[in-house]
């Protein structure tokens, strides 16, 4: 049940992020069902915490775990970029692709 928790905040998480409009990860046509699903999965990590350790170490488990997840969410993403565009800027300079 811990697991399942912390999986369906982490979910949630990402779910919101990519519902929002300052992200750049993915083009998303309808954020509103990117919301929605978000809220389903935080009830349902609450859920599943609540069962797992009781409503208020559930309920502060997971809201942790979600934080968590909400934080590092932007710091992952602008990490992703950078290292995309360091990459696409190697390969434009006629580095080798290949080993050997």
């Amino acid at each position: 049940m811990s697991l399942l928790y912390l999986a369906l905040a982490v979910a949630a998480a990402i779910a919101f992020y990519l519902g929002s409009r300052h992200q750049s990860l993915r083009a998303v046509a309808r954020p509103g069902r990117l919301r929605t699903a978000g809220w389903l999965l935080l009830a349902l990590a609450w859920g599943a915490a609540w069962r797992a350790l009781g409503v208020w170490g559930g309920g502060f488990a997971m809201l942790t775990a979600f934080m968590l997840a909400a934080v590092a969410l932007p710091y992952f993403n602008a990490w992703l970029n950078a290292w995309l565009n360091a990459w696409l800027a190697r390969r434009k300079d006629g580095e080798a692709r290949h080993v050997g």
